[in-house]
């Protein structure tokens, strides 16, 4: 019997050139300065087991763009080594809320990374 392990990094980079070249900022971002948007409602993509080999790895990032609101405004895929698991993931980011990224304590849009990593792993 095969099990989906699914092994989702969620590593949101705030997109510094964006904050550079909004605020005029040149060189290194006080942390302090910009916040990152964070996930507020978390749904986990659906993946049917049979979809993946055993022991196989799939590798997927979704470029996200989010609004002064914490919207998501476009999810746009960067790479996908299965492309046929796609639109199931693309389904479980939409359905997802963020908080706003912020520069100086004010909302501001921002464009993240968000990379997947799915296992099948034997029994």
């Amino acid at each position: 019997m095969k099990t989906l392990l699914s092994i989702i990094t969620i590593a949101f980079l705030a997109n510094p050139a964006l904050f550079s070249a909004q605020s005029g900022y040149q060189g290194q971002i006080d942390p302090g300065y910009c916040e990152a948007p964070t996930v507020k409602k978390y749904v986990e993509p659906q993946i049917p087991a049979h979809l993946i080999e055993p022991d196989e790895i799939c590798e997927i990032t979704i470029k996200v763009m989010i609004d002064e609101s914490g919207k998501l405004v476009a999810a746009k895929m960067l790479n996908c080594s299965h492309h046929h698991l796609e639109p199931i993931v693309m389904s479980a980011i939409e359905n997802w809320e963020f908080t706003a990224a912020k520069e100086m304590g004010r909302p501001k849009r921002s464009t993240i990374k968000v990379p997947f990593r799915f296992v099948v792993a034997a029994k």
